[in-house]
């Protein structure tokens, strides 16, 4: 039988080897070696083990689909969009045995040549949801590319209309180009560290430990992607009836002692519900505002106009003769959830398609509303240890707001359930127009 020589290391560029070399950037912390090097997160889901929900990496936290289907949600919707998409370094931890040091680059700087497993699957430190939400975005793009390619050899088998074939492939054509656009063309930031598994618990609790997430009103301000919150931060910047009653996040949560009426994020909460009213921003909604944003930013400054105007309290606070804490436990108006329940009802008068109300006839009924916002009595409520205390609060048993099942007894605020928030904003606007109840 006759033989073939091959040379095997000619093999080396085919892709064969159970190795490739990498260049990275080598430093030490602590007894750790540390590599820094880019890849794709085509790349990157393909070397980690996938996060499952249902199961919990040993010595890690429980990652939530939600968040991370939010996430691979950022990424569709920005993969070819003008504002671009971020995604901090995720850390991993490798096996000493995966990576093998080759040679120095540069010593000076770290830059060295290692050669790393082809097949890996390395453990996640830090940035489990991330990687999670890639996997989702690739499974989800990857079935719909798979699902248009269906429809298009369909659709080419049954001979229909040119312009119906042209439009599947051109929407193939942009999800193919959207998933290439996350998974191969685009780059993440990756750490490597060298260690043995007994040490991966402790470095993933150590990062837990230390890691401090960002304030929710903080993030509203820093976030100019979203149109509703870049409406939020210009009404704070120069609406000035809101002058120093908005708290922008960095010196903490909008607690019930704090000087602020509400956070920035509430603010935006109120800008969403004069917007959609109980209705969500999707990508059509979302498009709208865009296009119209000067409009509905005076529209909002339509209904924080209404409410200085028609409530005294707010005008009071506005003039510094009352604070915010003292609003809070005298009035309703302290309240950032029940403001947004107006909101919502505001939204539901104002631009009703077949009953529409006009700021004046809403205004109005802002001013009957009035009276109603200053309910708080002392009431007896159980405490956390079990004992019975009186506080100042709202009586479940109140002829106005006990029945609309929205409030705990004692408390001084509605429910703050979204879907309880969205019925309480209905609700209020029957009142506008068949009038409030009594009792």
């Amino acid at each position: 039988m006759a033989t073939i020589d091959i040379e095997t290391t000619e093999l080396a560029g085919l892709g064969l080897t159970a190795k490739e070399d990498v260049l990275v950037l080598c430093s030490k912390q602590g007894p750790f070696i540390r590599y820094s090097l880019v890849m794709p997160p085509g790349v990157l889901i393909r070397s980690t083990k996938t996060p499952d929900p249902d199961q919990p990496f040993p010595g890690n936290r429980k990652v939530e689909r939600g968040r991370a289907q939010k996430f691979a949600d950022y990424l569709k919707a920005n993969a070819q969009s003008a504002h671009g998409w971020t995604c901090p370094p995720h850390q991993l931890r490798a096996h000493p045995s995966d990576i093998e040091f080759k040679k120095w680059v540069q010593e000076q700087t770290g830059l060295a040549i290692v050669a790393i497993e082809k097949f890996r699957n390395w453990d996640i430190q830090d940035g489990q949801h991330r990687i999670l939400g890639f996997n989702l975005f690739n499974d989800q793009m990857q079935q719909r590319v798979d699902d248009l390619r269906k429809l298009v050899t369909k659709s080419e088998r049954n001979g229909d209309e040119p312009e119906v074939t042209k439009k599947l492939k051109r929407e193939l054509r942009d999800a193919d180009t959207t998933r290439r656009a996350i998974l191969e063309d685009s780059m993440v930031e990756v750490v490597i560290v060298v260690a043995e598994e007994s040490a991966h618990r402790q470095m993933f609790a150590d990062i837990a430990m230390h890691a401090k997430g960002i304030n929710p009103d903080f993030a509203t301000v820093l976030d100019q992607r979203d149109p509703v919150h870049r409406i939020a931060t210009d009404l704070m910047a120069g609406y000035s009836p809101l002058d120093g009653m908005v708290n922008d996040g960095q010196a903490g949560r909008t607690s019930s002692k704090s000087e602020h009426l509400f956070g920035a994020k509430s603010l935006a909460d109120l800008c969403h519900g004069v917007i959609v009213g109980p209705g969500r921003v999707g990508k059509r909604v979302r498009d709208e505002i865009e296009r119209n944003e000067r409009l509905w930013a005076d529209r909002i400054k339509d209904f924080l106009n209404a409410l200085f105007e028609s409530f005294p309290d707010l005008q009071r606070l506005r003039r510094d003769e009352i604070d915010a804490p003292t609003l809070r436990s005298e009035s309703l108006l302290g309240s950032a959830t029940m403001l947004r329940v107006l909101a919502i009802a505001w939204h539901e008068l104002a631009y009703s398609e077949e009953d529409a109300k006009s700021v004046g006839e809403i205004k109005a009924f802002f001013a009957e509303l009035e009276p109603h916002m200053r309910c708080f009595e002392d009431v007896e409520v159980e405490n956390s240890k079990g004992e019975t205390i009186t506080r100042k609060g709202l009586s479940a048993t109140h002829p106005l707001w006990g029945p609309t099942g929205m409030f705990q007894h004692g408390n001084r605020a509605p429910s703050a359930r979204q879907g309880d928030v969205n019925q309480f904003g209905r609700t209020v606007a029957g009142w506008g127009r068949k009038g409030i109840p009594t009792a």
